[in-house]
């Protein structure tokens, strides 16, 4: 291969430099309990997209913060070895190469810092006093993630088919899973338990059937389980009706692959948009639409995956609407408790709502 034919490979170079110190950074002199401690944390934080300062106290904080970096820094060195072993651009080599884009992203979101002087600071984007704050003002009603939401939902209706255009963007791999999330507002860490995809036919109208295991589930929150039947009137739907047209189909994901997936489909879609776009932005675009729409507060907490009706209030504002909802039904294994603040809702009653049979 000439000069001229090679690929200009010096952004992964200069990733992989990056990447090397930043693993080199982070001592893997600890005990075995600590290792086991921060494998099960950082497992855990995978699986549900945790993140540290979700933590409750600053002990936590600090404690979940040092197992996403140790995780991540034994993440890049496999990836690294695999990266080493696999041929320029095989499955084998891309797959290495998200691994380690998405470990970037936490060393630059929680820089590691061997001199422990982010005890005294926070991380880079956070205090413990700050992340205290905010919980406090949350307890209170107020919430910054809320309002950030809001603040870029209001951005992107402006852009139109922006929901269309974001999906275009996403990876083939994760386009499944991204339909999906359109389609329900599914949690990433609900896609993780595998959602089964099914093409059904009502009387001559195809429908896809979406059954969810939920997440998040307590005795009093969660649904372990909902089904919801969608028509086949966007291209995210029309995507999941092609690869279920033979069989049913389960759609699931690595939570933290698929969030790094579709923030940099984001970036790709809206260069100009300065918000970051993550998965979640579709369970707030879908309960924004359910409310413009007059759907019911029972029938969009079912939707979610909620027990009660007033959880849906963190999710969506009718003003940021942009679209048609295309959820024809929705069955929730648990039912729903009518905690609604305010039952003067504009719509046809929750019990006269079709449910799947």
């Amino acid at each position: 291969m000439s000069d001229a034919a090679k690929p200009d490979r010096s952004a992964e170079y200069l990733l992989v430099r990056e990447l090397r110190e930043q693993a080199g950074r982070i001592s893997q002199n600890i005990g075995e309990s600590t290792q086991r401690d921060y494998a099960k944390k950082y497992e855990r934080m995978m699986r549900t997209g945790m993140l540290p300062e979700n933590a409750g106290t600053k002990k936590a904080y600090y404690a979940y913060r040092a197992a996403l970096l140790h995780g991540a820094a034994a993440e890049v060195r496999q990836a690294l070895r695999k990266r080493d072993q696999a041929p320029y651009g095989s499955d084998a080599w891309r797959s290495a190469m998200e691994v380690l884009e998405r470990c970037r992203n936490i060393f630059a979101r929680y820089p590691p810092d061997p001199e422990r002087r982010h005890y005294e600071r926070g991380s880079a984007s956070f205090t413990w006093e700050q992340i205290r704050s905010h919980k406090v003002r949350t307890m209170t009603g107020w919430s910054s993630t809320i309002a950030s939401k809001k603040r870029l939902l209001s951005k992107l209706r402006k852009m139109h088919g922006w929901r269309e255009t974001l999906f275009l963007h996403v990876t083939e791999k994760h386009k499944a899973a991204a339909a999906v999330c359109a389609l329900t507002g599914a949690r990433p860490s609900e896609i993780a338990r595998g959602v089964r995809v099914e093409l059904k036919s009502d009387g001559t109208t195809p429908l896809l059937l979406i059954a969810i295991n939920g997440s998040k589930l307590t005795a009093t929150t969660g649904q372990p389980e909902r089904m919801l039947r969608i028509r086949i009137d966007s291209v995210e739907a029309r995507h999941l009706a092609a690869i279920a047209a033979t069989a049913a189909v389960v759609v699931d994901t690595h939570p933290a692959n698929f969030c790094a997936a579709i923030i940099k489909a984001g970036r790709k879609a809206f260069p100009s948009l300065h918000e970051t776009v993550s998965p979640y932005v579709f369970r707030h675009s879908l309960a924004s639409d359910m409310k413009a729409a007059g759907i019911a507060p029972k029938s969009i907490a079912q939707v979610l995956g909620h027990q009660a009706s007033e959880s849906q209030q963190a999710y969506g504002f009718a003003a940021s609407s942009c679209g048609v909802v295309s959820i024809e039904a929705v069955r929730a294994s648990i039912p729903i408790r009518m905690t609604h603040r305010n039952p003067r809702y504009r719509l046809r009653p929750a019990e006269s709502s079709p449910t799947l049979g």
